[in-house]
């Protein structure tokens, strides 16, 4: 029985399995422009955090370096922005800068 249920479980993860990414936490202090989960984000010459609808800037949640991944040759960093103390429902941004990033002397 317990076979019939471990194929049975092997065969829908194989169906439902999808490629992911995963980000590995470690003592190292990160770029600018590394991945991260927090941390001060990268910001291009006139850009702004986002801020929350009381006008509050958002918390950076997530920065992915989408160029070290592989997604369908497209590269560029992607942030996820949440509202200060963690409100239910969440209020988050996404913002994505594509393609070559201007350099920034002073980042």
């Amino acid at each position: 029985m317990d076979k019939k249920i471990n194929q049975l479980i092997e065969k829908y993860l194989n169906k439902t399995k999808k490629e992911c990414y995963s980000i590995i936490p470690t003592d190292e202090i990160p770029s600018i422009l590394d991945d991260k989960i927090g941390g001060i984000p990268y910001l291009p010459i006139g850009e702004t955090i986002p801020l929350d609808t009381k006008g509050t800037q958002m918390e950076l949640l997530l920065q992915i370096d989408l160029s070290k991944i592989q997604l369908n040759n497209f590269n560029g960093i992607l942030q996820i922005y949440i509202e200060q103390g963690l409100p239910y429902p969440i209020n988050y941004k996404i913002k994505l800068y594509k393609g070559n990033l201007p350099y920034q002397e002073n980042l």
